[in-house]
Formats: C-alpha cells, structure tokens, sequence
C-alpha cells in the first residue's frame, strides 16, 4: 500500500474516531475504536504481504529460465551479433525468444540467423535451422511448414545408395514396419502394406512407394523418404532386390543380359505370323539352355518390349554373331528355324530374316 493511501486510511479513522468519543458512552465507545484500529492494521498488514509475494513472483517470473539456444543473427543492414535466447514459440518464419543481450522479448527472423546452438546439448546447426527449430518445439515437424514442394522433392532422409537406373514399376504386397516422412504430415510411423513401387518423374531416385497403413489410408513415398524399414538396412537395395524377384524384373533382368538372342528369336518369330505359345515354348526351352532364369510366360512379357525394324534386327544380328559361342551355334541355329515355321514352309519375310541370320553366323 501506498504512503498516500494509509494516510488517507489514518484520517478516516481519526475522524470516525472523534466522533464517536463525542457522542457515546465512555465504555462502548472505547470499544468500538479499539475493533476500528485493530480492523484497520490487520487489513494493512494483508495488504503489504500480498505486495510482497506479488513482487517476489515477478521476480521468480524473470528469473526461472536460462537460455536454451545460442544464436548468431544478422539484421537488415548485415550487421551480426551473438545472443542467447530463451526460444518460446515459432509463427511462420518469426521466432519469438527472451533475448539476454536485450534483456527482452525479441522477434527473430528465422531466415537471418545464420547459426543456432542448442545449448543444452551442443549441437551446432548452420543449415535447415527452421526444421532444427521447430523439432525442439514439436517432435514432428511437417515438410510443408519448412520446405516448398520444389525444395521438399530434393531432400533425402536415409543414407541409402541410389537406386540402379533400371528398376521399374513392379508390385511388392508385403507388410512392413516402417517409418517414413511425407509432405503434409511429417513422420510418421507403423505397419504399412507395402503394395507397389511406382515411377516418379519429381523424387530425386526416380521411384516412390505407395504404402497403406492400418487405417485404410495411402500414402505414396519416395524411396529417399524412408527413414527405416524393421528388420531392412539399406531400403534401396531391399527395392532393387525385390524388383528382380519380380516379373518385371525378371523381364528388365532378360532385355539386360540377353536383348540380342532374344530380339532375332522373336523377330523371327514374328516375321510371316504371330508369336504362337509353340514358338515361346521353343525359344524359352533355348533361353534355358543357355543359362536364363525363364518361363514361357515371361517370354510373352519381353516380347511385348521388343519391337524391331528389319535394318534394327540386321543391326543386332551382326553383333551377336560376333558374340555367340561355337557349342550353341547349332542349337540356336535348330530354335531360328523352327520359329519361322522351318525352312520348307517358311513364308518369304521369315526365310528372308533367317538367310540373313545364316549369312553372319556361318554355321559349320
């Protein structure tokens, strides 16, 4: 309380004071001061005890947290300086910290501070210092809050390899423990259904995942997204794997090691009719022998890949016939004739392709 105060206090109860010692009997009147007084000094005393703890609590208020980040800030004009701060809250790219060089509230343009250092733990932070932030904040901070989609395509969260250039499009349908990022929701974890692996022309490897969690709900995820897969190390080569157990890529895996022998054969093969299941029978049986990991119906698969002009299948004659080994000549030389329908009955544009073939290949 105020001296102002308790003297206007003190004169209202001298005045209530006087006037009852002039108008009452002796011993009420005596009494009924001595409640006034003690009254009015108990009430002051509550008064000054509250404005006390009020002052402590203040102090308490200004005293009861250190600074929880150091950081260098460059204002508007290039000028640096060093501050430790007590981080409160973070609004778009505004950062709102008790400064202790100022001994005040301050705003920080997240964009001008060009080194955070939490001191807590010492780590140093020179780039991504908005995400930095913000983890401290929340513990799941969302791509969309930081990045823009261009920048956010660009980023990469695991240490994988890149993924080979020739993995393709191929479904996987395998239940997996992951944990991943996407763009709107940031991390997030759980059992996912991993049902196929899709190309990409925006993520930086080229292939995403689409992943549908226990909810119902999918998600599709670049494959530099994954942070981690229960029981997988290296994601990418879980990918490239898998693709090669595949179809498809048993497919690529076909085109990749044997595109010649495969490419006259169905050319062939196609050359006066269609491609009959005889006729891939016959040309999986020679792919076999060689050394291939085939089936028929993956013969039905590289064939609707290969689309050969004649001067391309000439092309591609003059190379393998450079390649192939003497030992499977003749067996090579029994599936060509076979698939044009043999050498009696072959019809004019397979017996033309299959001269062509015995004129490089000079059968013994």
């Amino acid at each position: 309380m105020s001296k102002k105060n308790n003297s206007g206090s003190i004169g209202c109860l001298v005045s209530i004071s006087a006037i009852l010692i002039l108008w009452m009997d002796s011993w009420m009147k005596w009494l009924i001061v001595a409640f006034l007084l003690a009254t009015f000094f108990l009430k002051n005393q509550k008064r000054e005890s509250v404005a006390e703890v009020d002052s402590v609590q203040n102090k308490k208020n200004v005293n009861d947290f250190s600074p929880n980040f150091e950081i260098k800030y460059e204002d508007s004009e290039g000028n640096e300086t060093l501050r430790q701060i007590f981080a409160k809250k973070i609004d778009g790219q505004v950062l709102t910290a008790h400064c202790f060089l100022r001994d005040e509230e301050r705003s920080f343009y997240i964009p001008r501070i060009t080194e955070c250092v939490d001191l807590e733990t010492g780590e140093i932070v020179t780039n991504d210092i908005k995400r930095f932030l913000l983890k401290k904040f929340k513990q799941n901070v969302r791509p969309c809050d930081v990045y823009r989609y261009e920048e956010w395509v660009e980023r990469s969260y695991n240490k994988s390899k890149p993924v080979s250039e020739n993995v393709g499009e191929f479904d996987i349908n395998q239940k997996l423990r992951m944990t991943v990022v996407t763009y709107k929701e940031g991390e997030i974890q759980g059992e996912f259904l991993l049902e196929k692996v899709r190309i990409s022309s925006y993520e930086i490897d080229g292939l995403y995942v689409v992943l549908l969690d226990e909810n119902g709900d999918r998600h599709n995820v670049g494959l530099s997204k994954v942070i981690s897969a229960e029981g997988i190390g290296d994601f990418t080569a879980y990918i490239e794997n898998s693709y090669y157990q595949s179809d498809n890529g048993k497919v690529q895996r076909l085109l990749m090691d044997y595109n010649e022998v495969l490419s006259i054969l169905i050319y062939l093969g196609r050359a006066d009719a269609s491609l009959t299941a005889k006729k891939r029978a016959k040309i999986n049986e020679y792919m076999i022998l060689i050394g291939a990991d085939c089936t028929e119906d993956l013969i039905a698969k590289v064939s609707r890949r290969i689309k050969l002009e004649l001067t391309d299948y000439k092309k591609i004659v003059n190379k393998y016939a450079k390649e192939i080994s003497e030992n499977q000549k003749k067996s090579f030389k029994e599936t060509a004739e076979y698939v044009v329908g043999g050498r009696e009955k072959a019809k004019p544009f397979g017996m033309a392709g299959l001269q062509y073939l015995d004129s490089k290949m000079k059968w013994c």
